[in-house]
């Protein structure tokens, strides 16, 4: 199970799922929920999860949702900047390793 934002291509099995709302709280409990969805996962060759496994994940809703929602959101957000420059840092190395080491 992978977050993503902007685009990408969607395959066969693959679903795009966009919650009413609570979007991180869906994700983090999809996160906690991993090891059922991959015991439960069906398919002799190739295993995957089907539409099903992912409606019957439920949140359940408490009177701060909003506020836990909103850091969990700001938690996915860093790491999501944050592998931006793991990404970007990797290939100055590469290129760094590259020029000096010829």
């Amino acid at each position: 199970m992978k977050f993503y934002v902007g685009k990408f291509n969607a395959y066969q099995r693959t679903y795009v799922i966009s919650p009413k709302q609570y979007f991180y709280l869906f994700l983090k409990e999809c996160e906690n929920q991993i090891d059922n969805l991959k015991n439960n996962s069906q398919g002799s060759v190739i295993k995957f999860i089907t539409k099903n496994m992912l409606e019957s994940i439920t949140i359940i809703e408490h009177n701060n949702s909003d506020e836990i929602n909103d850091k969990i959101n700001y938690v996915y957000q860093n790491l999501i900047n944050l592998n931006k420059k793991l990404e970007f840092l990797l290939k100055i190395k590469q290129i760094m390793l590259h020029k000096y080491f010829k």
